[in-house]
C-alpha cells in the first residue's frame, strides 16, 4: 500500500449503516472535521467505494476526487488502491486514482444445486466472494463451457433424456482470475419409450440359422440396446442392428415369428417390430419318412406306387426308377405323398427333396 499524506485514518473500523459512517461523502466530512488530511478506504465496502466503477468510469473517479477535495482531503488510499494528489489550482484538487492488478481469485460458489425439468436444467448457487469484485461465472457441462452468467443462476437446454450430466460453476473476478469450481451431477429423466424398429427381417440360412436385421428405432433420447424375441420370448440382447440365431427352435407350429424391441438409456422398452414369420419347416431337418412301396402293377406297362411323408410340403419332391425320368410328387398339407412311376429293368426307386434353402435330401427303395 502506498503512503498517503497524514495524519490519515483507516475507515474500515468506522464504516457502518448509520450516518456519518455509511457513505463516502459523509465519512470524509467527519474525518475532515477531526483534522485528518487523508483517508484509507476499504475497497470491499460498497457503502463507501465502488471499486468496479472506479476501474471503468472516469466520471465516477471525478466524483470521488470532488468529494475528497470538497472536504479538504489532499489524498486517500485504499487496500490495494491508491488515490493521490497530483495538482491543485483555483478550480480544485486533482487526484490520481490507481487500480492495481488483481491477482487473487474469487472463492468457489457455495450451495450449487441443479434441478431437471424435461430436457432443461436449472442451476442456482450462492455468490462467490472476492477481494475486489466478481464479474461473472463460468458454467461447464461435462467439461465444456455452456454459459457465462452474471447472475447466480443459469438455465441449460437441449439435454438428452436418460443421461446424467455433470456441471461445474466457477467465479471470475474483475482481473480475469478464475476461482475454484463448485460441482454437481444431474440425472435427466426419461419416461418416453422408443418407437418400434422398422424393416425387421428374418432370413434362414442354408445352415439352418436365422439372420435378423432391422432399422434403428427412434427415441427422444438415446437407444442403447435391442431385445431379440423368438415366438414372443426374449432370446438375446444386441447393441447393433443385426443378430444371428444360431440355434433356432421350430416349435410345434407351422411358423416362427421373430421380433425386436428397442430399449433407451432410461430402461424404457418400446413396442416390438416384427419380421415376416419364418416357416418352421426350414428350421427342421429336411427329411423323408414312412417311405414305402404301396403297390406294383404288372402288365404291358409295369407301374410302381411309392408313398411317404416329407418334412417340408413346399420342397420339390421327385421320384424315379433307375435312371428313368423324374416324376413330381405333390405332398398334401400334412406332408403325405403318393407317386406312381413306370418300372424298367432296374429295381431301385429314388426319392429326391430340394427345399428353398437349396438343401437336398435323397432316399432309395428297392422294388420287391
Amino acid at each position: 500500500m502506498k503512503l498517503i499524506k497524514g495524519p490519515g485514518i483507516f475507515l474500515a473500523q468506522f464504516a457502518g449503516d448509520a450516518a456519518p459512517f455509511n457513505s463516502f461523502d459523509s465519512i470524509c466530512g467527519w474525518a475532515a472535521s477531526l483534522g485528518y488530511e487523508g483517508v484509507q478506504i476499504p475497497t470491499w465496502d460498497g457503502r463507501l467505494f465502488d471499486l468496479k466503477r472506479a476501474s471503468e468510469s472516469q466520471d465516477y473517479a471525478d466524483e470521488v476526487r470532488g468529494i475528497a477535495a470538497r472536504h479538504g482531503l489532499a489524498g486517500a488510499a485504499m487496500s490495494g488502491i491508491s488515490i493521490r494528489n497530483v495538482g491543485q489550482d483555483a478550480s480544485g484538487v486533482t487526484l490520481a486514482i490507481t487500480v492495481p492488478g488483481d491477482t487473487l481469485p474469487p472463492s468457489a460458489p457455495s450451495g450449487l444445486a441443479a434441478v431437471a425439468d424435461g430436457t432443461t436444467a436449472q442451476l442456482r448457487w450462492n455468490a462467490a466472494t472476492d477481494d475486489f469484485s466478481v464479474d461473472d461465472y463460468v458454467v461447464k457441462r461435462d467439461g465444456a463451457q455452456v454459459g457465462t452468467p452474471v447472475a447466480t443462476s443459469f438455465t441449460d437446454t437441449g439435454l438428452v433424456p436418460g443421461t446424467t450430466v455433470s456441471y461445474t460453476v466457477a467465479a471470475v473476478d474483475a482481473g480475469g482470475n478464475i476461482g475454484p469450481a463448485a460441482a454437481v451431477s444431474l440425472a435427466i429423466p426419461d419416461t418416453t419409450a422408443p418407437g418400434a424398429p422398422a424393416k425387421v427381417t428374418a432370413k434362414v440360412t442354408k445352415k439352418g440359422q436365422v439372420q435378423l436385421a432391422w432399422a434403428a428405432a427412434t427415441d427422444n433420447g438415446r437407444v442403447v440396446s435391442y431385445r431379440i424375441r423368438r415366438a414372443g420370448r426374449q432370446i438375446a440382447t444386441a447393441t447393433g442392428r443385426a443378430f444371428v440365431d444360431k440355434s433356432p427352435k421350430p416349435g410345434s407350429g407351422s411358423s416362427v415369428t421373430y421380433s425386436v424391441v428397442a430399449v433407451d438409456a432410461a430402461g424404457n422398452a418400446g413396442p416390438a417390430g416384427k419380421a415376416i414369420p419364418v416357416r418352421a419347416a426350414l428350421l427342421r431337418k429336411l427329411a423323408v419318412s414312412r417311405l414305402r412301396i404301396a403297390g406294383v402293377a404288372l402288365g404291358p406297362q409295369a407301374l410302381v406306387t411309392v408313398k411317404g411323408t416329407v418334412s417340408d410340403v413346399r420342397a420339390i419332391c421327385r421320384v424315379r426308377v433307375g435312371r428313368g425320368a423324374w416324376r413330381r410328387c405333390r405332398p398334401n398339407a400334412a406332408g403325405h405323398f403318393s407317386a406312381t412311376v413306370g418300372i424298367d429293368a432296374s429295381k431301385l426307386v429314388s426319392i429326391s427333396l430340394r427345399d428353398q434353402l437349396g438343401r437336398v435330401k435323397q432316399a432309395t427303395l428297392r422294388i420287391p
